[in-house]
């Protein structure tokens, strides 16, 4: 008699603790594209921004992988891991967020690359973990592709103001497809948190010589305050706590239930843009955000 494999849920106290986890996740990347929106639209280029991060990240997390040599290659992640890790989750994954937002609005960044995360994710972990989400979670995503939908319906099909916003929206769909599928590979390899984060930052350290040799940076250019900023937010905020939270909540809930944090995002950008870059939510928006939030409660819901 064959058994088919089944996503089971999570214990209640797991569940509580990964949902603190991924709503500390989705908070940091939230604040980080209207943030890094000021930016690339200002004095510091994404690849500068990119830059930052694993000049940043690269050196606070580089001890961390010297003391756990004694796991073996990598931290014990293993050097053919950490390069798939890092192609993923690393610069390629930021360029395409970064860079995109100097082609499309952020809510276009919103709502397709964290849309289409958790949509890999679940695909992936079809094909790659042999798992059957249960129907509340299919239901659950259903709900949240439905809010993100909402959520970028009016500003996708009326926005005018940026004409490459195509171009912008094709690198943003390249970053959805890369954190699908690290947040699947994090789950299939069981990879710890903070050795993780390490050897995704310092493999994609490995970025900085193009940077340095094949780029006029705008770095020199930039204030000193701006620089400092982006460099705490975009190495430490987001480079550090906001992985190694996110390493947690893929470890309690599963990579399913954990991308569905990233489908959340699009409702806390919109919301997080009212005060920093002076947009008001449409109706249709409103909408979305209600959705979303519905989508990720029914999805985290525990099954009987």
């Amino acid at each position: 008699m064959s058994v088919k494999a089944t996503a089971l849920p999570p214990p209640a106290a797991d569940l509580a603790i990964g949902v603190t986890f991924g709503m500390t996740a989705a908070f940091l990347w939230a604040a980080q594209v209207p943030i890094s929106a000021i930016a690339v639209r200002g004095n510091l280029p994404a690849a500068d921004l990119v830059a930052l991060r694993f000049i940043v990240a690269g050196l606070l997390l580089a001890p961390v992988l010297w003391r756990a040599r004694g796991h073996g290659p990598m931290a014990g992640i293993g050097w053919r891991r950490g390069i798939i890790l890092s192609l993923t989750g690393g610069p390629a994954f930021l360029m395409g967020l970064l860079a995109g937002l100097a082609y499309a609005p952020a809510s276009h960044s919103a709502a397709i690359v964290n849309g289409l995360t958790p949509v890999f994710a679940v695909l992936l972990g079809i094909s790659l973990l042999s798992l059957r989400p249960g129907g509340r979670e299919l239901a659950g995503i259903a709900v949240v592709i439905a809010g993100v939908v909402a959520l970028g319906w009016q500003s996708l099909m009326t926005d005018i103001a940026m004409p490459d916003a195509w171009f912008g929206d094709l690198l943003f769909m390249a970053a959805a497809i890369l954190w699908g599928c690290y947040t699947v590979l994090c789950r299939r390899w069981d990879i710890h948190p903070l050795r993780g984060a390490a050897v995704l930052n310092v493999l994609g350290a490995a970025y900085l010589p193009f940077w340095l040799f094949f780029y006029d940076s705008h770095i020199p250019a930039a204030p000193w305050g701006e620089i400092v900023w982006q460099g705490f937010y975009q190495g430490i905020a987001t480079g550090i706590v906001a992985i190694i939270v996110y390493s947690r909540a893929i470890a309690l809930l599963g990579s399913s239930l954990a991308s569905l944090f990233s489908a959340f995002i699009p409702a806390l950008v919109i919301l997080m843009a009212i005060p920093v870059l002076g947009e008001q939510p449409a109706p249709l928006e409103w909408a979305g955000i209600a959705l979303a939030t519905c989508g990720m409660i029914l999805a985290l819901g525990r099954r009987r």
